[in-house]
């Protein structure tokens, strides 16, 4: 079996498990596309592989190893940068929902059953 064909494969195999974590409703969609946006690149650059060496060279890289190490590296970082902002946006919406939970104890405790929406 040939590199190229296992390459192939193998993403394949990656584009497949991330639609069955879709339908399982354990990864949304939106995580997702970054999955699929690199299945397909990686799915190119396995069938043509004159496409890479020459980006990796046009690129000023030495060797197109380089290249590949480069790209793994970036979509890393795009993966934990968007990681990073949905964290930030769930820690925010945990902190509002601590404080309103704890307005309305201090309103139970109080003998203020009644909680009005300006309130919260």
């Amino acid at each position: 079996m040939t590199t190229r064909l296992l390459a192939i494969i193998t993403v394949l195999v990656l584009a497949f498990y991330v639609l069955m974590l879709i339908r399982k409703e354990k990864l949304e969609l939106k995580y997702a596309l970054l999955w699929f946006v690199l299945s397909i690149i990686l799915i190119l650059f396995a069938c043509f592989p004159s496409v890479l060496t020459f980006l990796s060279f046009r690129l000023g890289f030495e060797l197109t190893s380089n290249f590949l190490f480069f790209i793994a590296i970036f979509f890393l970082l795009l993966q934990a940068l968007s990681l990073s902002s949905t964290v930030s946006k769930q820690q925010q919406a945990i902190k509002n929902l601590s404080q309103a939970l704890a307005l309305l104890k201090h309103q139970l405790d109080n003998g203020n059953g009644g909680c009005n929406d300006d309130e919260l």
